[in-house]
């Protein structure tokens, strides 16, 4: 979304993020339902990166139900640092959530995947072609 009403708040932005449920709904505009782009999922994506990061000081050593909240959080926001074109910090955040996941965990192998097309999109095809066959393995 570019906002169709063409301007919003930045201060109205977060509280509207802030209020959502899901971190999915949270990326996307209330009105239209599009994803957001541009500055406005450059804030969002910077506020969850911030959000993790105080959740983490807050509680350094999670129940298992925050994990998971936390690893989703974590895949969110390389996952937007891949859209918005921040290759290499999309990778190191992937990376690390392939380290902290369970072997065959659905979502391991999903970042697994996204690490893999973000190393080929950057050229690095050696470690994209690891990734990418360690994925497939633990699909099939």
């Amino acid at each position: 979304c570019r906002g169709s009403l063409r301007f919003i708040c930045t201060d109205c932005l977060m509280q509207a993020w802030s209020s959502k449920e899901n971190e999915k709904d949270a990326m996307k505009c209330g009105l239209c339902l599009q994803s957001f782009t541009g500055r406005a999922a450059d804030l969002l994506t910077k506020g969850l990166r911030e959000e993790v990061k105080q959740k983490e000081l807050q509680q350094p050593a999670p129940d298992p139900r925050e994990q998971k909240e936390r690893q989703r959080h974590d895949c969110a926001i390389a996952t937007k640092l891949w859209q918005q074109g921040n290759l290499s910090e999309a990778a190191q955040r992937f990376r690390k959530l392939v380290s902290r996941l369970d072997g065959e965990d659905a979502m391991r192998l999903s970042v697994q995947h996204n690490l893999a097309l973000v190393l080929h999109q950057q050229g690095n095809l050696t470690e994209a072609n690891c990734h990418i066959d360690d994925a497939h393995h633990g699909f099939s």
